[in-house]
């Protein structure tokens, strides 16, 4: 990920809470929607993105988009929170355990949202996972044990998916 970085501890809290939310967007492994919205009215709450446009991306049908949220299966749940996390235009997408609820083959549809994320519109996606599985299709894979770096492999200057292996 090619990105400028800031040191923004020196920052007043409103300036590093702006500064956060102008360049982070989050997805949630419980997805984190609001129960009683649709997936619109969900994207909507993320930025002033073209919600519609950003779910049919995502593989949201018409009719998906206009039920409310909890008749999703998980996999369009989660494809919901991600189209929410990019209504924000936010350039870093931070994704915490985003698979973990799924099964296989839908994870694996999630995976390649975000490879196509980074590779096709220079979304840096940061994803923190226990999963070996999600974290060998990763660009970068950074590995924390007892709270520090132990390990990283993979780089290649332009933008990827860096996953954050937790162990221990």
């Amino acid at each position: 990920c090619m990105l400028e970085l800031k040191n923004v501890s020196y920052y007043y809290k409103s300036q590093k809470d702006k500064t956060i939310l102008d360049h982070v967007s989050l997805v949630f492994q419980n997805y984190n929607l609001i129960d009683y919205l649709t997936p619109v009215e969900n994207v909507k709450l993320g930025g002033k993105a073209d919600a519609e446009n950003l779910l049919a991306q995502m593989g949201i049908d018409e009719l998906q988009r206009r039920r409310n949220v909890m008749q999703l299966s998980g996999g369009q749940q989660q494809r919901v929170a991600i189209a929410r996390a990019l209504a924000s235009k936010a350039p870093i997408l931070l994704a915490d355990e985003p698979t973990g609820n799924l099964d296989e083959d839908t994870a694996n549809e999630i995976i390649s949202i975000f490879q196509q994320l980074a590779h096709e519109q220079g979304k840096c996606v940061i994803v923190v996972t226990h999963s070996k599985e999600l974290a060998e299709q990763a660009d970068v894979v950074l590995r924390l044990k007892k709270g520090k770096i132990a390990d990283g492999i993979g780089a290649n200057g332009g933008a990827a998916i860096a996953t954050v292996a937790v162990e221990g």
